[in-house]
């Protein structure tokens, strides 16, 4: 495990996954995937030979690395990987990313550091319903949710919605405050960009309201 720029010290329950990564990576070499965070490759591949074998990456362990130069490391500091010296650093630049925390202190005298390679955070997006296993992903997401204003003597309301589409699915009832509660929902129609609801009779005076929610299905 010497090849490369850093040595595994603690495995932490298996956390590898198979990547394909789109440039070549060099073995025990970290990089960093948007999406997925810090990787360290446990062989060196091209790009080519990842796109038709995917290689086995850490994502979550200790790891040893050396020290920049005239750098001093703290217990439990923030550590960067430097790209530009293939060494780590506790001030990020242009050439660092984010790497993990010290798991002792030392200094570029001494030469080496082990670090924990930081768990990579759910961002906005970075969970999507792909990923989702069947057990747990929903038959059916939220478009729209909302009310429309009734009243007066017109038995269609019509609202605009934006993102709605046909083949999404309505559904609404009626709510009133003081009206007349023997209305009823006859039909009730998504179209693109708006979304409509027949009543049986004008639902008249009290603020009325109709309920709604659009959900499609979730693919």
């Amino acid at each position: 495990m010497s090849v490369g720029v850093c040595r595994l010290l603690k495995e932490s329950d298996g956390e590898k996954i198979k990547y394909a990564h789109s440039s070549a990576v060099t073995a025990w070499t970290p990089i960093n995937v948007s999406g997925l965070g810090v990787l360290i490759p446990t062989v060196s591949a091209t790009a080519a030979e990842m796109a038709a074998s995917p290689i086995m990456f850490y994502r979550k362990g200790t790891f040893m690395f050396a020290i920049q130069s005239a750098v001093t490391i703290a217990v439990k500091q923030v550590i960067y990987y430097d790209t530009a010296t293939d060494k780590v650093t506790n001030v990020s630049s242009a050439t660092t990313f984010l790497l993990g925390t010290s798991i002792e202190a030392g200094t570029a005298t001494a030469g080496y550091v082990p670090v924990e390679l930081l768990p990579y955070p759910f961002s906005a997006g970075s969970v999507s319903l792909e990923h989702l296993d069947s057990g747990i992903k929903p038959a059916y997401i939220d478009i729209a949710v909302g009310t429309i204003s009734a009243g007066g003597t017109a038995t269609t309301e019509t609202k605009a919605v934006v993102g709605v589409l046909s083949t999404d699915q309505l559904f609404a009832e009626v709510r009133t405050i003081g009206g007349d509660t023997t209305v009823r929902i006859l039909n009730r129609t998504a179209s693109d960009g708006s979304i409509s609801v027949t009543l049986s009779t004008p639902m008249g005076s009290g603020s009325p309201k109709i309920a709604y929610c659009v959900k499609r299905a979730a693919a």
